[in-house]
């Protein structure tokens, strides 16, 4: 969070807290229209706020919250149009499945960012373990390759110089497979 964005818990906490208020005083008749009425305005200054801020450190998390009030700004509209009171009981019922598909809609919208964020989580977290194994055999085989040179190296110096001090090395071929590299001094031992 900016600066700025500590500011976004005491407006969440004074919005709720207006919001019981209202609800608690406004109780009765019309009064109620008013409280989702406060109700609007603070959700419309609340995302006014988000739009210009921008609270959240990730512009994905500002998405969201966009997102939110944007679908509370439209619960709190048709709200106020259910609690009109000159509505037919077809038209209250169409504003009722309005609001229960526009709160499913919320809910699914969520669900699916959450549901994205996880996999996205999930396939960094794999790609990580991944490269980390495959960065832990590359090494291992640097450092055999390593071995596999310098000691071929030493082989070909020890031909070259004719040294009869030092015996032909076995097991060059491929060292991939074999334990240990075996030193001859004999011709016995090749045929062991």
């Amino acid at each position: 969070m900016t600066n700025l964005g500590l500011f976004e818990s005491f407006f969440f906490i004074l919005r709720r807290a207006l919001f019981v208020i209202s609800a608690l005083l406004l109780s009765s008749g019309s009064y109620v229209l008013v409280a989702v009425g406060i109700y609007c305005v603070t959700s419309f200054l609340h995302l006014a706020y988000m739009l210009t801020v921008q609270p959240m450190i990730k512009p994905k998390h500002n998405y969201v919250e966009v997102m939110n009030e944007v679908f509370v700004l439209m619960t709190s509209y048709y709200a106020i149009l259910l609690l009109d009171g000159s509505k037919t009981r077809a038209e209250i019922y169409n504003l009722g499945n309005t609001i229960k598909w526009t709160i499913y809609l919320s809910i699914l919208a969520n669900f699916i960012v959450i549901l994205v964020s996880f996999c996205m989580q999930i396939r960094l977290k794999w790609r990580q373990f991944y490269h980390k194994k495959y960065n832990e055999k590359a090494l291992a085989a640097k450092k055999r390759t390593a071995i596999e040179l310098s000691l071929r190296k030493q082989a070909k110096s020890d031909v070259k110089s004719g040294s009869s001090s030092m015996s032909p090395v076995v097991g060059l071929e491929n060292p991939r497979f074999k334990i240990k590299l075996l030193k001859c001094d004999s011709p016995d031992c090749l045929l062991s």
